[in-house]
């Protein structure tokens, strides 16, 4: 009897102490948001964002992702939080749409991904930015967002922070600076990036018409993103047309 009541007490607390363990195994450090409504018309949605979008001339935000996917929520997430949100909320139109289970024969909404030349979504979250005459700005990198739960609050906010730059055609000075760093100083650290020598600093002396002197004191090397960042902010405060970017190392 007394081996029975001990054996049963092992028992209870082997089960106690496993959803323990799986209570902890579910923490992390994203916030999560389940946003990706199966019952919208999602193509109306993008079209109602689109036109908002040329009224505030702003960028559209497309957050292709779906509710059973822990990157498709932490993008979610993130973009309810304080400061990415109001990013988003000052410098995009943002639209979530909901593909279902693609890899279960269960696609939703492949037609809104055509609209915009995608044929194929290779992983969960893709996240286009679309100019508000239906340009994709960021072809390279959308469907590199399906790692968002690994990445860093300040990794996320410094690529949007570009992205919200970016403009169609890159006809703009603001969009060709822009683009320019953007491009070139991917992989590369922000002291050869923004160096005596480095590959972009004379198009930036060029167009912004600033000198050596307007290079930041300390240059931060956390993120590609928040390095690029901190330079078109140099730009802009030295009177360059560079446009509006808010100083990335105070947000």
């Amino acid at each position: 009897m007394i081996k029975a009541i001990f054996a049963g007490l092992i028992a209870a607390l082997l089960v106690i102490g496993g959803a323990s363990l799986a209570r902890g195994g579910d923490t992390h450090d994203y916030p999560e948001a389940r946003l990706y409504d199966a019952s919208i018309d999602a193509g109306a949605a993008v079209n109602a964002a689109m036109e908002r979008a040329k009224e505030r001339r702003v960028n559209v935000l497309i957050a292709f992702g779906a509710n059973w996917c822990h990157d498709s929520r932490a993008f979610a997430g993130w973009t309810q939080s304080e400061r990415i949100g109001r990013l988003i909320k000052d410098r995009y139109e943002l639209v979530f749409v909901n593909v279902g289970m693609p890899q279960q024969g269960d696609g939703h909404n492949l037609d809104v991904l055509q609209r915009f030349g995608i044929e194929e979504q290779e992983g969960t979250p893709l996240v286009l930015v679309v100019s508000p005459e239906g340009d994709v700005l960021n072809a390279d990198t959308a469907q590199s967002w399906r790692n968002t739960a690994s990445r860093s609050e300040d990794e996320i906010y410094d690529e949007l922070v570009i992205l919200a730059e970016l403009q169609s055609g890159g006809n703009s000075e603001q969009s060709k600076i822009v683009q320019q760093i953007w491009t070139r100083s991917k992989g590369q650290s922000c002291e050869y990036a923004a160096g005596e020598n480095g590959p972009w600093l004379q198009e930036v002396k060029d167009l912004g018409k600033i000198g050596p002197s307007t290079r930041p004191a300390e240059i931060s090397d956390e993120t590609p993103w928040r390095c690029v960042a901190t330079v078109i902010y140099a730009i802009q405060s030295a009177g360059g047309p560079a446009g509006y970017i808010s100083n990335p190392t105070n947000p």
